[in-house]
C-alpha cells in the first residue's frame, strides 16, 4: 500500500472522527483454558495479553458545510484508515476487524460504513468492518468492544473510529425522517421543546 497521506485542512464538515487501535504484542498466542486429564494447565486461567492504544489520527474539525463538504464520508474514512495504518507501522493483513462508530447510517452514511470504508481504504477483503450506534458515544463504544475482543482473545489488532458527516445530511436524520416519530415519546419530547426543535431541523 502506498503512502498517502491523511485528512489536513482548515474547516471542516467532521461533527467527531478517531482512529485508535487496541493492540497486544506480537508473540505466542493466548494460551486456552483447557479441561482434560492430562493437561497440566487444568484448573488455571487462560494468560490474556494487555490492550493498548498505539496509534491515534482524526481529519479537521469545523463549521458546517466546511471544507470538507465535498468529500464522501467512505472516502474520509479510506484515507484516515490508511494513515493510522501507516503511522501505527502496521501490515493491513494483520487487522483482526474495523469497528466504526456512527449515528446517522442512512444514505451515503448507510450500508455498513465501517466495511465500505475498509474496501475503499484497500484492505483485504477479509478484512471486515461492522458500524455501531450509541448516539455521542459511538466511538467510545467501539474501543470498549476493541478492548473486550483482544481481552477475550479473538484477536490482537483492531481499528476503533468514528465518523458523522452532518454537512451531507439531505434529508433529516436516521432519527427525524417525516413520519417516523414513535407517539410513545410524545410526553418526554414535550418537556424538551428545545431538543425537539434542534434535531427536527438537522
Amino acid at each position: 500500500m502506498s503512502p498517502k497521506p491523511t485528512w489536513k485542512g482548515q474547516g471542516g464538515l467532521v461533527e467527531g472522527i478517531g482512529i485508535g487501535f487496541a493492540g497486544v504484542s506480537r508473540g505466542p498466542p493466548p494460551r486456552q483454558q483447557i479441561h482434560n486429564e492430562s493437561s497440566a494447565s487444568e484448573g488455571k486461567e487462560a494468560v490474556v495479553g494487555e490492550a493498548v492504544i498505539v496509534e491515534a489520527v482524526r481529519t479537521a474539525r469545523g463549521k458546517r458545510k466546511g471544507a470538507l463538504s465535498a468529500v464522501h464520508p467512505v472516502d474520509m474514512l479510506a484515507r484516515t484508515l490508511i494513515g493510522a495504518l501507516e503511522r501505527a507501522g502496521v501490515h493491513a493483513k494483520d487487522v483482526d476487524d474495523v469497528i466504526m462508530g456512527c449515528v446517522t447510517q442512512v444514505g451515503e452514511q448507510g450500508f455498513n460504513i465501517a466495511r465500505g470504508a475498509v474496501l475503499a481504504a484497500g484492505l483485504p477483503v477479509e478484512v471486515p468492518g461492522t458500524t455501531v450506534n450509541r448516539y455521542c458515544a459511538s466511538s467510545v463504544q467501539t474501543t470498549r468492544m476493541a478492548f473486550h475482543a483482544i481481552k477475550a482473545g479473538e484477536g490482537e489488532v483492531f481499528i476503533s473510529a468514528g465518523v458523522e458527516t452532518i454537512s451531507r445530511y439531505s434529508k433529516g436524520s436516521a432519527d427525524s425522517l417525516p413520519d417516523t416519530k414513535n407517539a410513545i415519546f410524545a410526553a418526554a419530547e414535550a418537556h424538551t421543546p428545545a431538543l425537539s426543535s434542534v434535531r427536527d431541523g438537522l
